[in-house]
């Protein structure tokens, strides 16, 4: 008999559905690529996926203020694990670029194309014109403000002050027309809301009345109609990321995502793995593309990106069930490596 979860299962499935999402988003650049550029705007898929990008630092702000932004702050505050989940995904973002710069510097030829080569400033503003991986910095970022948040929290509590200091702070970074900022803002939006959803006089008037998320989508059909390139209105943007995200949310309430069956346990692997398949994608994809590309002609362009994406979702599914497989494994082979490193050096 099916069983029901006991968690927010609309969390879940956002997560999932902003993944595929992004899957989505790179696969049809790509096909572009090694097929043509010249596509009636009206058609171009990645015109519907531009909120995608904002959507993950949203989600990141959302689960950081639904978990621990609540309550009386009396109990264990995982401040300083936090603090080094946000330095770890910063950090991740300097070695990748900084290797890359190595790459570029070493093979006069690679099979694909890498990012320009940033200066030091554009590669501590994340510019995504000239850095890889341009999440991780904004990502790692609004960790650390969770971070902050949480200790202050702890010294001086006044819920309704934070969260619409948030939201200020959120609206005025967001019309700044810097895309970091907004990505920021973006993060920022999500810690006010989920903090705001964890009350359950909101959750339950959300979920009562779900077409009240479903209304903020106009938001993000307006943006898509009028933009011409990239984020063009912050503050739009900032609000269609919102309103996508409680979209998929309120997808949770339904008894095919909910019961545990096939269809509820793909969406939870894509949910847990997000991360990784944010992170191992993005390299996999323009070699495949690549290999792939004398395959398809100039007119192949819809061949392309859904050959792209089946492959890469599978693939990417794949990729966590075998992580999840042999992560105890892998767990076990870390901390006796550890034992060992212990037993060489005491005191360490």
């Amino acid at each position: 008999m099916a069983t029901i979860r006991e968690r927010d299962v609309g969390i879940d499935v956002a997560r999932a559905g902003l993944i595929i999402m992004m899957l989505v988003f790179h696969s049809f650049g790509q096909a572009q690529l090694v097929t043509t550029l010249d596509i009636d705007q009206n058609y171009n898929v990645n015109r519907w996926m531009g909120q995608v990008t904002g959507s993950f630092p949203f989600l990141i702000g959302f689960l950081l203020g639904f978990r621990y932004l609540v309550g009386d702050g009396s109990g264990d505050v995982p401040v300083k694990g936090l603090i080094t989940r946000g330095i770890k995904l910063i950090a991740l973002f300097f070695a990748v670029n900084l290797l890359l710069i190595i790459v570029q510097q070493v093979f006069d030829a690679f099979p694909v194309r890498l990012p320009d080569t940033p200066s030091i400033q554009k590669l501590i503003l994340a510019d995504p014109k000239f850095v890889a991986y341009d999440l991780l910095m904004p990502l790692g970022e609004i960790v650390l403000i969770g971070a902050v948040l949480l200790k202050v929290r702890a010294v001086y509590q006044n819920d309704l002050l934070m969260r619409c200091s948030l939201v200020v702070a959120a609206i005025i970074m967001a019309w700044l027309g810097n895309l970091t900022m907004l990505y920021l803002a973006c993060g920022m939006m999500g810690l006010a809301l989920g903090s705001w959803f964890s009350i359950p006089e909101v959750s339950r008037t959300l979920r009562d009345h779900w077409q009240i998320s479903l209304l903020a989508l106009l938001s993000g059909i307006i943006l898509t109609f009028t933009e011409e390139n990239g984020p063009d209105n912050g503050l739009l943007y900032l609000i269609s990321v919102s309103g996508l995200f409680f979209a998929f949310h309120n997808l949770g309430r339904f008894a095919l995502l909910r019961t545990d069956r096939l269809f509820s346990r793909i969406t939870n692997r894509f949910a847990r793995g997000s991360l990784m398949i944010y992170l191992v994608h993005i390299p996999i994809l323009p070699f495949l593309a690549k290999f792939s590309g004398p395959l398809f002609s100039e007119s192949d362009l819809w061949l392309a990106f859904f050959s792209l994406l089946a492959v890469i979702t599978v693939s990417m599914g794949y990729f966590v069930y075998f992580m999840e497989l042999y992560q105890p494994r892998i767990n076990q082979s870390v901390q006796s490596l550890k034992l060992a490193y212990q037993r060489v050096i005491p005191g360490r």
